[in-house]
């Protein structure tokens, strides 16, 4: 299993833009085979830091994922509403 955290910044003023983004990412994002879990959070403190916390059942899953048209259209409007890239780090899930 792949676990994903990300995050990134939307630009001051832009929060709500992103956030219909990002919603729409998550709804499409669910639906895909190998999408355990794709959650997406707004900090509430600071309305412009969102985080995504995924879980992946394959490496394979993920880099369809990544290749998908849904993808392609958040990362598209990405640099006119967030600060910059997103932070992403991915980890293996450490089985017990």
């Amino acid at each position: 299993m792949i676990v994903v955290f990300a995050n990134v910044r939307a630009k001051e003023g832009r929060e709500a833009e992103f956030g219909e983004v990002v919603r729409k990412l998550v709804r499409e994002t669910r639906t895909e085979e190998g999408c355990l879990q794709y959650d997406a959070h707004q900090a509430t403190e600071n309305p412009c830091a969102f985080a995504f916390y995924e879980r992946w059942a394959s490496k394979e899953a993920l880099d369809f994922h990544l290749r998908t048209p849904h993808i392609a259209e958040a990362f598209a409007v990405l640099p006119e509403l967030a600060e910059g890239p997103p932070a992403i780090v991915t980890y293996d899930l450490i089985e017990a």
